[in-house]
């Protein structure tokens, strides 16, 4: 069976640590890169892009009225296609890999959208994931069941149903800090990474 490297991270718009990750990853000899607040800039065509890297090629989400918030880097050496089922979105787009399916989700209101609300309010998910699906991102969520220490949020039950509903399992360490600043005492666990049952004995770390 093939196996794929794949690296999350939010890099809060700002092009030199994506470019300061796309190097990590090369080091780590990544294959996908899932990325949230992603740098962009727009084209003459009215298109988003992030920063060009010739190791890997980028996916964005299904839609370009707004700047998206999540992104692929795909690594040359492996094929993955925006799928069918991606939503147009700007914070949420899904990928096919073979026969895996990899949801990067950003889950905020969006400042460019009249009335947004936050992104798993917005019914942007397949009815039914395919039984080797990973969901992955920046939930900006509080909850005891990844984050012991933090109260709980108030829109934490809308993620909870959603992994009930697909018998998701989360795949962070209990209480494992994912968010830091110079400021902070105790990391928040903002990042967080769900496997459906087809595939959630097969991922490692």
């Amino acid at each position: 069976m093939k196996s794929y490297k794949i690296l999350q991270i939010n890099v809060n718009k700002s092009s030199p640590i994506t470019e300061h990750t796309l190097q990590v990853a090369i080091e780590l000899l990544v294959d996908i890169l899932a990325i949230q607040e992603p740098w962009t800039i727009r084209e003459p065509d009215l298109s988003y892009r992030s920063v060009y890297h010739p190791s890997f090629k980028q996916v964005l989400p299904n839609q370009s009225l707004v700047r998206p918030r999540t992104v692929f880097y795909i690594s040359n050496r492996i094929t993955a296609n925006l799928a069918p089922n991606s939503p147009q979105d700007p914070d949420c787009i899904i990928i096919d890999v073979l026969d895996i399916q990899l949801i990067n989700i950003y889950n905020a209101i969006h400042p460019n959208i009249p009335n947004s609300i936050p992104t798993l309010q917005r019914d942007i998910l397949p009815s039914t994931l395919k039984n080797r699906s990973i969901l992955l991102g920046d939930f900006n969520t509080h909850h005891p069941w990844w984050d012991p220490l933090q109260n709980q949020s108030s829109n934490a039950s809308i993620l909870i149903d959603i992994t009930e509903k697909h018998s998701l399992s989360l795949l962070n360490t209990l209480g494992e800090g994912t968010f830091y600043r110079p400021n902070i005492i105790t990391p928040s666990v903002l990042d967080l990474t769900f496997a459906t049952q087809g595939i959630v004995n097969k991922i490692e770390d």
